[in-house]
């Protein structure tokens, strides 16, 4: 987390084929001014309107921001001179037959050392020995049992991965580091390598199998970790903060929008239900979290400085975040960040060995998420 400002102000490294514009016909003359700029303000952030020309009668999008030369109208929008209203979807009565994707953040096993999420924090004068997992591990183990909840009440689940220290890209790591020895010719590190160059490669393929399945929603599960106020690991260090809050999609960092896949996502939200409904799915999901956990929603006493730099704060516990996934992915889609992992009560819970999920020995605590995540599910699909 200590160098995400970094990151976010980076040209994206991968492009990806870009969707056709006139995917959006549909919703030409469809919302009016006022609707589209509040959804501005609320989701996407300044940024985007460098890229953007409104008037009442149309809104315009640019391949290239305000300011710059020979720049080119790539989408228009005929603008509504009356709001009009909108068709709810049909109100579930059960989850039988409501298809829902899950994404297991992360690998785990093997690759957390190189992904860098893992908790290994040292033995201390309380305790002899050290406390070691990692957050693949965990969000995979969530899924799964999530997945069982789900499935228990008919609805028809899909989890992007299926074991720990695997991903969804059709390359294993070290299959794809053979086939560009390009990238680490001479002395770079794996770690690096693994997260700037094949992570975003990953990401894309589990975001493209759940556009795939075509789902009611999406879940990606990960566990968060707090760096604290000095900015010390958080892989091998303790804090007192535990919080729980959720990203949806929006909140563009600056010159991500000169990546054309990114302008077609960045419409999509705008002129679909995909963002509200994301919201709505987001605070129903954060709010059993809380209860069922017992662990409040991140709040600004906390210190998370980058939820200032790189989110718009949407509600108490959910910011708007232009992620791989809060971006990629098609329909309502919750980013889950429970837990801190690292937090000095908190590490002790998720490393107990007191129950088994897939025939893996973990902490009933990871039981618990699951069972917070699938009562949010179905408050969302039933209650709105």
């Amino acid at each position: 987390m200590k160098k995400i400002l970094i990151l976010c102000l980076l040209v994206p490294i991968f492009s990806f084929a870009v969707g056709d514009f006139s995917d959006f016909d549909g919703y030409q003359d469809r919302w009016t001014r006022g609707e589209l700029e509040q959804r501005l303000l609320r989701f996407i952030g300044g940024e985007a309107l460098s890229y953007l020309e409104i008037s009442d009668e149309a809104v315009s999008l640019y391949d290239l921001p305000e300011g710059e030369k020979e720049r080119k109208v790539e989408f228009r929008l005929s603008l509504a001179k009356e709001k009009r209203s909108i068709k709810s979807p049909p109100r579930r009565s059960d989850l039988v037959g409501a298809k829902v994707a899950i994404d297991p953040g992360h690998f785990g096993g093997e690759y957390a050392r190189l992904e860098e999420r893992y908790i290994d924090i040292p033995p201390s004068l309380e305790r002899e020995e050290s406390i070691q997992f990692d957050e693949g591990s965990l969000s995979f183990l969530t899924a799964v049992y999530l997945k069982l909840l789900l499935e228990k009440e008919g609805a028809i689940v899909m989890i992007t991965r299926d074991q720990i220290g695997k991903g969804v890209y059709e390359d294993g790591f070290f299959d794809w580091l053979k086939k560009t020895p390009e990238l680490w010719t001479g002395e770079v590190a794996l770690n690096k390598l693994f997260r700037r160059y094949y992570n975003p490669l990953d990401l894309r393929a589990r975001a493209a199998k759940i556009n795939a399945f075509s789902p009611e929603i999406s879940v990606a599960i990960h566990f968060n970790s707090h760096a604290g106020r000095d900015d010390v690991s958080s892989n091998h260090s303790v804090v007192s903060n535990n919080f729980n809050l959720a990203f949806i999609g929006g909140s563009f960092c600056q010159n991500e929008l000169r990546d054309p896949a990114s302008r077609y996502e960045m419409v999509r939200m705008l002129v679909t239900e995909d963002l509200p409904r994301s919201l709505l799915l987001s605070q129903a999901v954060v709010g059993q979290l809380v209860a069922h956990l017992n662990v409040p929603m991140i709040s600004a006493e906390d210190g998370a400085r980058y939820l200032e730099r790189v989110c718009k704060k949407v509600k108490p516990g959910v910011y708007s975040r232009n992620l791989a996934l809060t971006r990629q992915i098609h329909g309502p889609v919750i980013y889950g960040e429970s837990l801190v992992q690292n937090n000095v009560d908190e590490c002790l819970n998720l490393a107990r060995k007191d129950f088994v999920i897939d025939g893996i020995r973990c902490s009933s605590r990871v039981k618990e998420v699951a069972e917070a995540y699938f009562d949010g599910i179905k408050e969302f699909l039933l209650e709105n």
